[in-house]
């Protein structure tokens, strides 16, 4: 129903859509340009190519073909995340519809509903999208990565879940690691990283704007352990510790908050997740300031429930390191 670009850097293996199935470009090909109708970006209400307009940048398209739950939380995690690196990146998410009037006045609450800060727009060209992209309609999903206007990865996707998003993040990091080769390019990432600092301290808000509502529990935290099956029940809007509130704060260090992030990926291996601890531990050091941080972003990734298993254990023994 939308379409994100994301630009990616060179040689980044393709990932094989399942059994064979395949929609749009694929890694090598071209994404010829198209006209949508954007809905809520800086041509609200006009005709536009953003193809040609992003000049080849770093893009990521997203077509969506049905809008589905599942298929919500994932273009809603590539919004988020397109969003905290909208300066290095593209995202345009492009529903396919046959009526594009009816999609003009619906999708706007949809947008509103989800809190959508990427571009997102309808197909001018039906139901089949592009003709040019030979797209599949018996996926719920297209998204292609690209850059300078040529796929670098695809996803072709029949049923959208919680897998699906850390795989084309993994792609995405890739994409934006920086050279810093020079101090221009060191200034550069420390404003990211501050960026990343402010997007996620929203997103921590609204988990707990989301906890205080009826029924209490976000779709965001569906990695976390259900507290009624430890016997433990919720009265909407309270929580052990204050209503909607949770325990600890996210790192205001930006070195920090980056390793947190990559601690919690769903897909790190143990070996990953015993490497992101020996960086956390040697850039902390001997920090008392640092070592707050990592306590209190411990306290709350532990609380959200984020992560493997492994890296929950892994956990423990960080945070008895930096106990008070």
């Amino acid at each position: 129903m939308f379409l994100p670009l994301v630009a990616l850097l060179a040689p980044f293996p393709l990932l094989s859509p399942p059994e064979g199935i395949f929609s749009g470009p694929q890694k090598g090909e071209k994404t010829p340009p198209f006209k949508v109708l954007d809905l809520n970006g800086p041509n609200q209400g006009k005709e536009i190519d953003y193809i040609t307009a992003w000049k080849g940048a770093p893009t990521v398209l997203c077509f969506i073909h049905e809008l589905t739950r599942p298929s919500a939380q994932l273009f809603r995690r590539l919004d988020e995340y397109g969003a905290r690196n909208k300066d290095a990146l593209k995202t345009l998410f492009v529903s396919l519809t046959e009526d594009v009037q009816k999609s003009e006045r619906g999708l706007p609450a949809t947008i509103k509903s989800l809190q959508m800060k990427s571009i997102v727009s309808v197909s001018l060209d039906g139901k089949e999208g592009p003709g040019s992209y030979g797209l599949n309609k018996e996926v719920l999903l297209t998204i292609i990565i690209a850059r300078e206007n040529s796929v670098v990865a695809n996803w072709a996707i029949v049923s959208p879940n919680e897998t699906d998003f850390p795989r084309i993040q993994a792609v995405l990091d890739k994409l934006l690691e920086p050279a810093l080769d020079s101090p221009e390019s060191m200034k550069a990432e420390i404003l990211r990283l501050r960026g990343e600092l402010a997007a996620l301290r929203a997103e921590v808000e609204a988990l707990k704007q989301d906890r205080g509502g009826v029924g209490g529990r976000p779709e965001r935290m569906e990695s976390r352990p259900d507290r009624t099956a430890r016997g433990v029940e919720d009265k909407p809007g309270e929580r052990k510790g204050g209503q909607g509130d949770f325990q600890g704060k996210a790192p205001s260090d930006p070195m920090l908050l980056t390793l947190f992030r990559r601690l919690i990926q769903p897909d790190k291996s143990p070996p990953d997740v015993d490497k992101v601890i020996e960086e956390i531990e040697a850039y902390v050091k001997e920090s008392v300031d640092l070592q707050a941080q990592v306590r209190d972003g411990l306290k709350l990734i532990d609380e959200l429930g984020y992560g493997t298993d492994y890296s929950k254990s892994s956990r423990k023994k960080l945070s008895e390191k930096y106990k008070k």
